[in-house]
């Protein structure tokens, strides 16, 4: 299952890690970048052998900046084979609610099988031009004014143009999860 778009995707993994860790083995990783978000070691291998007593792991290597990227094909293939679960984090954004994919994301694995595009809604009522992680090229795209206020619309023009039509292509099931309701106020609602 891959994880793209922005707003919550590590969060939103984690707690799907912890809800599904009863009765099956998951792993974390990535196709791109991601902070350590749950039992992270250093040493694959051994990671791999810690499956079966923690029952989440977070299978990655070290990247710069405290990050973690792509463990490589061989560890891709063995977290694959050797857990019930595997959720992927396939897009940055860069810490921000809201996202436009260059032409070279996200990174869908081949062993994808279901894809989840999350959207922060934290991102209402701000201007689009802070909230969006290439707010440039979804300007130019779909014409969102960069200095606008985010709404509703905004956010649906984004999931459509941006994931849902490029995406479609993939022939996978795609669900959009909006989140970060937690984070916005009645009047962010009323101006969205």
């Amino acid at each position: 299952m891959s994880f793209v778009g922005a707003g919550g995707k590590s969060s939103l993994m984690l707690a799907l890690a912890k809800e599904e860790a009863s009765e099956k083995s998951v792993i974390i990783t990535t196709t791109t970048r991601i902070v350590p978000v749950e039992n992270y070691i250093s040493d694959k291998d051994k990671a791999l052998e810690e499956l079966r007593k923690r029952r989440i792991i977070t299978l990655a290597d070290p990247a710069e900046h405290g990050k973690l990227q792509y463990p490589g094909d061989d560890y891709f293939n063995r977290a694959i084979a050797a857990a019930d679960l595997v959720l992927i984090e396939a897009d940055g954004s860069k810490q921000l609610p809201l996202k436009f994919p260059a032409t070279h994301e996200p990174v869908i694995h081949s062993s994808t099988q279901k894809i989840i595009i999350v959207m922060g809604l934290s991102a209402l009522g701000r201007p689009f031009s802070d909230v969006c992680q290439r707010h440039q090229l979804a300007g130019e795209v779909i014409g969102i004014p960069k200095g606008e206020p985010v709404s509703m619309n905004t956010i649906e023009q984004l999931l459509i143009e941006g994931y849902l039509k490029p995406l479609s292509t993939l022939n996978l099931p795609l669900h959009v999860a909006l989140n970060q309701a937690d984070k916005i106020t009645a009047v962010d609602v009323d101006e969205a």
